[in-house]
This record gives structure tokens, C-alpha cells and sequence, in this order.
């Protein structure tokens, strides 16, 4: 599915430490875990998939995150877990893409 709505989360200027989020709103899979995720490149921008798996380990579901701002690709790509957090129940899972991707893709 992709995901037409989404917003950067940040912390204010104090703290640039803190990881951004992504946030949704009523779009993480209920009874689904988080599987892979994978950048891809596109022409001039770069797409964030999203894996979730069902009870048997199967996938399930697919998100789409596209156009991500420079600064999350880089996150992602030194290896670093992104929230991704649903407004409409509070529920939260970590993007985080795994080093045989990171390799592949040249990170």
C-alpha cells in the first residue's frame, strides 16, 4: 500500500539528537510483525518499503514511503531505526534496513 499521508516527526533544535519518526494515521497492520525494509532509489528521490509479516512468518503486507527527506535516507542507510508510529492507537514499529540490503544498495 502506499502511504500518500505521512509526517516527519522531530524533536526541536535543543535536542538534534533524537531520531525522526514517521507518522501515520491508521495504517500499521494489526496482528502483523515488522518483516525487512529496503530503500529504493527512484529518478530523484528515494522510496522506504516496509515489510509485515503474518503469523507464519508469510508476508502480509507491503508500505510504501515515498519521497523521504535526505536526512531520514541517511539515517537509515548508517544502519539507524526509524519509528514509525500510527496516531490512531499508538502502536509502533522500527524501520530499520539490514546490512545485506545496506551493502547492496552501497551504504
Amino acid at each position: 500500500m502506499l502511504v500518500t499521508e505521512y509526517l516527519v516527526g522531530r524533536s526541536g533544535p535543543e535536542d538534534a539528537t533524537d531520531v525522526p519518526c514517521l507518522i501515520v494515521q491508521s495504517v500499521l497492520p494489526r496482528d502483523c510483525k515488522v518483516g525487512s525494509a529496503e530503500l529504493l532509489p527512484k529518478v530523484a528521490r528515494q522510496d522506504l518499503v516496509l515489510e509485515f509479516l503474518d503469523e507464519d512468518n508469510g508476508p502480509a503486507e507491503w508500505l510504501c514511503f515515498p519521497d523521504l527527506p535526505a536526512d531520514v535516507i541517511e539515517l537509515l542507510q548508517g544502519g539507524t531505526a526509524i519509528p514509525v508510529v500510527d496516531c490512531s492507537d499508538k502502536s509502533r514499529v522500527m524501520a530499520r534496513i539490514a546490512p545485506t540490503k545496506l551493502a547492496r544498495h552501497g551504504a
